[in-house]
């Protein structure tokens, strides 16, 4: 898996992927 630059990842949209990888017991 690719490493994402979190400092360039829009806010929401990285909030909105860790509450879909929480859902599928993924760690992000």
């Amino acid at each position: 898996m690719a490493i994402l630059n979190i400092k360039n990842f829009p806010d929401a949209l990285y909030k909105k992927l860790r509450a879909r990888a929480k859902r599928q017991h993924r760690s992000i």
